[in-house]
């Protein structure tokens, strides 16, 4: 199959010198608001001008066979070096939307706004777009207290005691639940089915870890001047979570949050494709056949590489196993 790599420089497609002297490439998807990762290295042998750090590069992959050319990522370049005898250039780039100024410390106390707001409103002061799941447009979260923390760390910690998880796609901000296999928009994520034929190698685990049966959580009745705790689950033992919650409410949600995080099965897989899944991205369920009885199934993925090196193009994946029960 014939690699098909489009790339673009600032929305203009990047001239085909550029493009011919292609010699490797390496882009990464990860789970939640990990920055995703866009390493190109081209062959310079006869002198080449690197890209300025901060031009944006958009990236879309395919196979000319299939016809077929998805986009991978928006990303923006961080770093650039060069090697020798044998000239190369190499650019390092990070997701776009991840960069700059969201990773910045700021203070602010948010009142009366579900989490869905908190997203909209940090996404629309970075110039991103957002889609809510409608489930975090309520309830109302207490006051939540942003004490020197950046955008960034403030939405992965409330996004982690609302069972939800908050992505970023191009310039679009995504908050969705943790697990459940659906965009924003309610529609199932595109799952992506691999065979034994598919399967350059793979390997999967099971490891024992601690589990708990019940999760217990605090939060400050500010009527009463007390640390009050919430208990999710019915059987011993009681993970105790650390933080103290403005509200009962915000407490019970956490708790309910990392009980199904510890409800899921500790498997894991990881399988290297001997052709590309472009549709293949974090979140997405992944679907296993035909291997063995340890790594066929369902499982959700966490992780997703795509390379392109002499053997052509190829895809690394990831995954755990979804939730096998939901807890109250």
């Amino acid at each position: 199959m014939t690699p098909w790599v489009d790339i673009r420089i600032d929305g203009a497609a990047a001239a085909a010198a550029l493009t011919d002297r292609l010699l490797s490439l390496r882009a990464t998807d990860e789970a939640g608001l990990e920055a995703d990762l866009l390493e190109i290295t081209l062959d310079a042998r006869d002198g080449i001008e690197p890209p300025r750090r901060g031009v944006e590069i958009t990236l879309a992959l395919g196979l000319r066979e299939t016809g077929l050319l998805t986009e991978i990522g928006v990303y923006r370049v961080t770093a650039t070096s060069g090697a020798g005898p044998a000239r190369t250039l190499t650019i390092v780039a990070r997701a776009a939307a991840l960069d700059g100024p969201i990773r910045d410390p700021r203070t602010r106390d948010w009142r009366g706004l579900s989490l869905g707001g908190i997203v909209r409103q940090i996404a629309a002061r970075h110039g991103l777009a957002a889609r809510v799941a409608p489930a975090f447009d309520a309830p109302v979260i207490a006051d939540v207290e942003q004490a020197e923390e950046s955008d960034l760390n403030l939405m992965t910690r409330l996004a982690q005691d609302a069972g939800a998880l908050v992505t970023v796609k191009g310039r679009t901000l995504i908050l969705i639940e943790e697990g459940a296999g659906v965009t924003a928009d309610g529609a199932a994520l595109p799952q992506t089915r691999v065979t034994a034929a598919e399967a350059a190698d793979w390997s999967w685990t099971v490891e024992d870890r601690e589990t708990y049966g019940q999760v217990r959580a605090f939060w400050r009745d500010l009527g009463g001047a007390q640390k009050r705790a919430v208990v999710v689950g019915e059987s011993d033992p009681v993970f105790e979570l650390r933080r103290v919650y403005a509200s009962e409410a915000d407490a019970r949600r956490a708790a309910r949050a990392q009980l199904r995080r510890f409800s899921r099965a500790q498997a894991t897989v990881r399988l290297r494709l001997n052709t590309l899944a472009a549709q293949a991205g974090a979140d997405a369920p992944l679907a296993i056949e035909g291997l063995d009885a340890g790594a066929d199934g369902t499982w959700r993925i966490l992780r997703v590489e795509h390379r392109l090196g002499p053997e052509g193009l190829s895809t690394l994946i990831e995954a755990e196993r979804p939730n096998d029960k939901e807890n109250a």
